[in-house]
């Protein structure tokens, strides 16, 4: 709890005031500001905050956050260069509005396209970013590979620059940055060696083939909730924040590459082609509908 109330006081006055705006519109910090989180590491510490809110409660928490004198935010028009993956005019964004406090911090809200707080950082090039913190929990996509600093990415298309920098930015907080987890020999060693040259090792018993569809809730995926004698699973799921109620299900590729299990075509969860999309959690047993 301190590690997050000390993330959040360094962007506004109030952090109590400020998680309570963010409960009440389900919305989660992302970004570096999430990675710095899981890896506990303070050293990393970006120049604005990024904060990811569901499509029906966007303008709410902008007015929530213009209207609260305590957090003396003031909303700007200035756009500032985000080296996270996120560019304009991405498909998981329907809105954006920069605030900046007194001391000139920076409060980036983005308003998912979708009713998942989630969607947008799903659809991060890399596993590093596949995390995120909300006032009662917080989850890491990846934990055996991002505790490790180590990330899946997608190869970057030919000036693809936003890209370029937000590889080059984990590269430089030590990860070590892969298109394919069996480069990793320490991983490699675990699977069967596929026996053509057109289909690479799955990995999916690990929950690191890029074709796989994942989940915040699945084994391979880190979700913990801050206070465990107020907060649990079913009070998550009952007011439907993050990762319950609208989620997301997501996998790294959908760029025609073939692993040995078929991912890529055979996904019980998602569809061939398909990068990520929302989806319900049902039941306990955290079965899923995908929401077409």
């Amino acid at each position: 709890i301190a590690d997050r109330n000390s993330l959040v006081s360094y962007f506004v006055p109030n952090h109590t005031t400020f998680l309570r705006h963010l409960g009440t519109t389900r919305a989660v910090i992302g970004g570096l500001s999430a990675l710095s989180f899981v890896l506990r590491d303070t050293s990393i510490q970006p120049s604005f905050l990024e904060i990811f809110v569901p499509s029906s409660l966007g303008k709410q928490l902008v007015k929530l956050l213009t209207e609260d004198d305590e957090l003396g935010l003031t909303a700007t028009s200035s756009t500032p260069l985000f080296p996270n993956g996120i560019p304009q005019g991405h498909p998981r964004i329907s809105g954006c509005v920069i605030f900046v406090d007194a001391r000139d911090r920076l409060i980036v809200v983005f308003t998912s396209a979708s009713e998942s707080a989630l969607d947008p950082i799903t659809f991060s090039p890399a596993s590093a970013l596949i995390n995120w913190v909300s006032p009662y929990a917080f989850g890491c996509g990846s934990p055996s590979l991002t505790l490790h600093r180590r990330s899946l990415i997608r190869m970057p298309e030919p000036l693809a620059f936003d890209l370029i920098s937000v590889y080059a930015l984990l590269a430089s907080l030590n990860f070590d940055l892969q298109v394919e987890p069996s480069n990793w020999t320490d991983w490699r060693w675990r699977v069967p060696a596929s026996t053509t040259t057109s289909q690479q090792p799955c990995m999916r018993n690990w929950y690191i083939c890029p074709d796989q569809a994942r989940f915040f809730g699945d084994h391979g995926s880190l979700v913990t909730v801050f206070e465990l004698l107020t907060v649990d699973v079913d009070m998550l799921r009952l007011h439907r924040q993050p990762p319950y109620g609208i989620t997301v299900a997501w996998r790294m590729r959908s760029d025609g590459r073939s692993c040995t299990f078929g991912c890529d075509m055979n996904d019980p969860i998602l569809p061939a082609g398909i990068h990520a999309f929302p989806v319900i959690f049902v039941e306990n047993k955290l079965a899923l509908h995908i929401m077409y």
